[in-house]
């Protein structure tokens, strides 16, 4: 979980850095999505939050080619009830 705030954090931090390393930062985001033994959703709360953060940085372009897989793979958890995501 400190992982993924920590890589999220380098949106605020370093966010000249976030263009470069974009691909990296996405793929680690959505894999904290995909956690699976996280009885508690707090890794994958982190990495929501975290994603947030990057894509705030990222340009329409760093986004397009994996935004159709980060909203299937977000999309659960809209549908989730009971996870305080708000």
């Amino acid at each position: 979980m400190l992982t993924i705030r920590g890589l999220g954090n380098a949106a605020v931090g370093a966010p000249h850095k976030i263009h470069k390393y974009s691909t990296r930062l996405l793929s680690a985001m959505i894999a904290g999505v995909d956690e699976k033994d996280d009885p508690e959703d707090l890794i994958t709360l982190e990495a929501m939050s975290s994603l947030s953060k990057v894509l705030d940085q990222l340009e329409e372009i760093d986004v397009q080619p994996i935004l159709i897989n980060i909203a299937l793979r977000i999309r659960p958890f809209f549908e989730k009830v009971g996870v305080g995501l708000g």
